[in-house]
Formats: C-alpha cells, sequence, structure tokens
C-alpha cells in the first residue's frame, strides 16, 4: 500500500502547502504508530510516577491532551520573557524574584510534557497530531532552556560571543538528529541521560546560583557574579574556567555525544536493514543528506551572527548598572540584539524540527528546498547581504537593527501560519479536534 502511495502525484495548494494528498490519506487510514525506547533512569523511578499522580489528580478527563501541551508552552514564553528582561546582565529590579521564578514555571513545563502523553492514553486520544505537537513544541522550548542556562552562567553574546552561538547549533543538532534516527529507523530512542534530566539540570543550576546570591549578595550581587567569579580547573588539563563555562562546556560535550551516537546508530540500522521503505535513504550515506538543511541554516546563521559581531555597525557602548560587573560591556549588534537574533534562530529550527517529523508521520519524502526551509535562509541571507553592504559603501539600505526586528517578526509570522496549516490539514485528515476532545464527522458531513 504503501508503495502505491508514494507512487501518487503529490498535490500541494495555498490550503494544504506543507501536507500533500498521499499524507492526508496516510493519515486518515490510520496506519501510523509511535515506538518508543526510553530508558532514562530518572523517567522511570521518579519522574514517570509523579506525572501519573499529576494527570489523574489535577487534570480533568475532559481537557485534550494538546490543550496540556500548549499550557505548558505558555509557561516557556513566559520563562523567555523574563529571561529577556534579564539579559544580560540579570541585574533589572527584583532580579532575585525572577531568576527565582524561571524553574519553577520549567519545572511546571516537565510536568505538562510529561502529563500530555499519559493525557491522551487515558482520553484515547492519542494521535499523530499530537506527536507533532507535542515535539514542535518542544523544538522551541529547546532554544529556551538554552539560553536561559547560557543568560545566568553569563556565557552569552556578550563576552562568550561564539560560544554562545555554538552552544545553540549544538543543542539544536543534539535534538534534531534524535528525530532524524526516529525518522530512519522508525523508533524514537531516549537514553539512560535524557532531555528531562538536561532539564532538571538545568533547573538545579538556577537554584545553586540563587542560593549563593541570596546568602552571599555582596560577594554575589546578581546570579551571574557567582558562575562568572568562581572557577574551576580541568583535570590533567590544568586549565582555569569559570564556573558557567565549565557548565556550558559539559553541555556541549553532552550534545556532541548525543549526536554521534545517533549517526552511529544509523549507520548500523542500515548495515542491517537493507530494504527501506519508500520515503527513506538507501544507504547511510543517503540519510546523512538529511542532516543538511539543518546544516545549511545553523551555518548561515553562525556567518551572519559572526559579521554582527566581528563587523558590526558601531554601538554605542552600555554598562550595567552594578559595578564592578564580571561581563563586558555592550559593544556589538550581536551582543545587544542577541535575544532578537537567537529567536530568529530558534523560529527556524522550530520548521525544520517540525518538518522532518511531518515526513516521518505521514510518510511523505523528505523535502530539502521546501518552502520554510528557503525562507529561513533566505531572510538571514537578506540581513547579511545588507550588512556587507553597509561594510562596502558605508551606509546599510536599511538599518541592520530594525531590519533584524522586522524579519524576526516576519519569521513569527511564517511559523504561525506554518504550524496552524499543519494542524489544520492533520485534524481534518483524521476526524479530530485539535484543543479539544472527539471526532469531527459530523462537521465533515457538514462540509460535504
Amino acid at each position: 500500500m504503501r508503495d502505491k502511495m508514494m507512487m501518487n502525484t503529490s498535490t500541494l495548494s495555498p490550503t494544504n502547502l506543507y501536507v500533500d494528498q498521499n499524507g492526508r490519506t496516510y493519515l486518515s487510514e490510520g496506519h501510523y504508530v509511535f515506538s518508543v525506547d526510553n530508558k532514562s533512569i530518572s523517567e522511570h523511578y521518579i519522574l514517570n510516577p509523579f506525572w501519573n499522580w499529576f494527570t489523574y489528580s489535577w487534570i480533568p478527563d475532559s481537557i485534550a491532551p494538546n490543550v496540556v501541551t500548549f499550557s505548558g508552552f505558555i509557561l516557556m514564553l513566559i520563562t523567555f520573557a523574563l529571561v529577556w528582561l534579564n539579559y544580560p546582565y540579570c541585574d533589572v529590579p527584583y532580579h532575585v524574584a525572577y531568576c527565582a521564578i524561571i524553574p519553577v514555571l520549567m519545572f511546571l513545563y516537565q510536568t505538562l510534557d510529561g502529563c500530555d502523553g499519559k493525557q491522551a492514553r487515558r482520553t484515547k486520544s492519542s494521535s499523530p497530531l499530537g506527536e507533532l505537537f507535542d515535539h514542535g513544541v518542544d523544538a522551541l522550548c529547546m532554544t529556551i532552556f538554552a539560553q536561559s542556562l547560557m543568560t545566568i552562567l553569563g556565557v552569552t553574546a556578550v563576552n562568550h560571543p561564539i560560544l554562545s552561538a555554538l552552544t545553540h547549533i549544538n543543542m539544536w543538532y543534539s535534538f534534531y538528529s534524535a528525530h532524524w534516527e526516529h525518522y530512519h529507523s522508525d523508533y524514537f530512542f531516549m537514553g539512560y541521560i535524557g532531555a528531562c534530566d538536561g532539564q532538571l539540570i538545568i533547573m538545579g543550576v538556577y537554584f545553586i546560583g540563587l542560593w549563593n546570591q541570596i546568602t552571599n549578595p555582596i560577594l554575589y550581587p546578581t546570579i551571574v557574579h557567582y558562575f562568572m567569579n568562581n572557577v574551576v580547573t580541568v583535570p590533567f588539563l590544568n586549565i582555569e574556567l569559570s564556573y558557567g563555562v565549565a557548565w556550558i562546556a559539559f553541555a556541549f560535550i553532552n550534545g556532541l555525544g548525543s549526536i554521534g551516537r545517533c549517526i552511529a546508530a544509523i549507520f548500523w540500522h542500515y548495515f542491517k536493514n537493507k530494504d527501506q521503505t519508500p520515503n527513506k535513504r538507501n544507504s547511510f550515506i543517503g540519510s546523512l543528506f538529511d542532516l543538511l538543511p539543518l546544516t545549511v541554516m545553523s551555518l548561515t546563521w553562525f556567518i551572519w551572527i559572526s559579521f554582527n559581531h566581528f563587523y558590526s555597525v558601531p554601538i554605542p557602548v552600555e554598562h550595567s548598572s552594578i559595578q564592578p560587573h564580571p561581563l563586558a560591556p555592550l559593544t556589538t549588534l550581536w551582543q545587544r540584539d542577541s535575544m532578537w537574533f537567537v529567536s530568529t534562530g530558534g523560529l527556524a529550527f522550530g520548521m525544520y524540527l517540525t518538518t522532518i517529523n511531518i515526513s516521518r508521520v505521514t510518510i511523505q519524502p523528505f523535502q530539502y528546498f521546501s518552502f520554510q526551509n528557503i525562507f529561513t535562509v533566505g531572510i538571514m541571507i537578506i540581513q547579511l547581504l545588507n550588512s556587507l553592504i553597509r561594510l562596502a559603501v558605508g551606509s546599510a539600505i536599511v538599518e541592520e537593527a530594525l531590519l533584524l526586528r522586522i524579519c524576526c517578526i516576519v519569521s513569527l509570522i511564517v511559523y504561525l501560519d506554518f504550524v496552524t496549516n499543519v494542524a489544520r490539514n492533520f485534524s481534518k485528515a483524521m476526524n479530530i479536534y485539535i484543543f479539544k476532545l472527539g471526532k469531527r464527522i459530523k462537521e465533515a458531513k457538514k462540509m460535504n
């Protein structure tokens, strides 16, 4: 049946730009099944029992799973707003309260993220739409977690411009590679130390910094001071790193290990299995090409932000209100407007992660040159060219900070159009609602 479906001509109209007819047919016939291999120790012994209790005790059985997912996402948006207000010095009024609220919001998000699947099974409403919605939210939250961690550690564009950019790319790749493995192997692997463990570590880092800030405010007037003013010596290398850089190095190495494991798993998968379904690559080398879209986007994003650091339009020097401060003054566009750059890249990553998951759950061929891929890279290239013109002739066509904000907002609009279009197509194909339980059969009959 898959062969027959893949031989049909795909049709994409303005109302179903991201899900073709074959994909909608496959969804409507209900063939897809989610397979997961979760070995996380914390989830098995601690989090899962807690999530079960929370689901059955606090979430009414009339609530749709996607409402649970979206509620957690709202909490992470509040987290991102607080991080943005605190960036880059974490010394705005009531900063202690802000930084105390953030890990609480993260924990609530993690709880709701763990409960949405249990609510789906409880209400017998599991679906590819719910899985896509859940992972799409996780993709956006990955950027929020990374930026929130780097902000309190002092490893941001202010004094570690290149390391902060590479850390985002590393975390994007580690998350994407797990879903890339899922796409090719048909099951989702979660190791002994998984995403939830990383989130718990980030919350713990927040509380460690807060405890030292509260107990010794003279030495650590902000949470950043603690992580930047203390050092650790790397064994055998005799290299001193600030606590902040050491934490990021740990996260970076863990991300590289996760990426390497996924690549090794797919190599072994193709070594054992010669016959593949029509929408998959027929070799390990072929599967690596599915990493190209994210590679191109990440490289373009890195070049764009690097140029806006090393060849930035002159920025008036801005200092922290607390002196002496461990962070450097803001002198480049990347340093001052880092949150705008990160938001643009995070939205692009959200679309890329969702795109490969759409291909997986609908058995559509993976698209290298989809609209969202071309748009996200194109909008970065436009801004880079605008800066190059300023460097060449002395004046940009559009003021760079203004163009950055416009492009970020346009990226948000395109992202919202992308997710609403996909959600609408999925819900119609499966005759289900997005944010409430029940079937849409009666509604479909009226439409006919």
